[in-house]
């Protein structure tokens, strides 16, 4: 993926703003803190819970 295209930046904000909630959940998942890379991380998939409309 190119560094600046509008893709790459919707990702590094969703993985921003997910961050606090990814280290839950595998502290959750692990039973302690365990670090993570956030610039490794990956969608598997997204989906809209509800629709505005």
């Amino acid at each position: 993926m190119e560094p600046n295209t509008r893709e790459v930046l919707y990702r590094d904000f969703l993985l921003t703003m997910l961050s606090p909630y990814i280290q839950q959940a595998i502290s959750e998942h692990y039973g302690e803190y365990r670090s993570f890379a956030l610039y490794q991380a990956q969608f598997r998939d997204i989906k809209r819970l509800c629709d505005k409309g």
